[in-house]
């Protein structure tokens, strides 16, 4: 769905969440550091890696989506209530 300049001013505004959305956010970021610490103890020791320096860029990249993740689903959560709300 392609973004309207009549959902700008949504977007840019700050949307305090409830208790139900605070749960939600939890839930995410909970999972998602476990993910991370996953990610960082499977490679306990990246100096034995045929190719170190590129073990290191796949861990570091891998951190760094699950980042994103986490903020795409507090977006979600965010605007799935302000859809609810339009209904």
């Amino acid at each position: 769905m392609a973004i309207t300049l009549d959902q700008i001013d949504d977007i840019f505004t700050y949307h305090k969440w409830s208790p139900d959305q605070i749960a939600k956010g939890s839930e995410v970021r909970t999972a998602a550091k476990k993910l991370a610490i996953a990610i960082i103890e499977s490679e306990s020791d990246v100096s034995k890696a045929v190719d170190s320096s590129l073990a290191k860029s796949c861990r570091e990249r891998a951190l760094n989506f699950v980042r994103i993740a986490v903020q795409e689903a507090n977006a979600a959560i965010t605007f799935e209530a302000a859809e609810l709300q339009a209904v």
